[in-house]
């Protein structure tokens, strides 16, 4: 006895809609995916940006610095008998470097220093 059932729906509509929110779904995730990793490049590039401006300016307090002690051997060598105040335009024009160095680099620091670091450091060049 062959009894006959009603033929049921076909199964390829059901299996393309799930391809196709299976593909909605991936493409959403790859769009997020490839925003988010933008975001981190281009936050790394700031970072490294503010890391080489921020180096630079260690690196001209450090010259001016070196230059400041050469200055000050320059005054105790004897060798040469300039008086005292024939430099002072020299240390004027370094201490100006100097302040703006540090300002500049305070600016671009990506690390930031508490209160008791900052007068310290101020204190010391001052």
């Amino acid at each position: 006895m062959a009894q006959s059932f009603p033929s049921p729906r076909s199964a390829t509509a059901g299996l393309l809609l799930g391809l196709a929110i299976t593909l909605a779904v991936v493409v959403a995730y790859s769009w997020y995916v490839t925003r988010q990793i933008s975001g981190l490049r281009d936050l790394q590039t700031s970072i490294t940006e503010r890391n080489r401006m921020d180096s630079l300016q260690l690196l001209r307090i450090q010259n001016t610095l070196n230059s400041i002690a050469l200055g000050m051997r320059d005054v105790l060598d004897n060798t040469e008998h300039y008086p005292v105040r024939a430099f002072q335009g020299q240390f004027q024009r370094l201490r100006t470097d100097l302040e703006d160095g540090m300002r500049r680099e305070q600016a671009v620091s990506v690390a930031t220093r508490s209160a008791e670091q900052r007068q310290y450091l101020e204190s010391s060049v001052a």
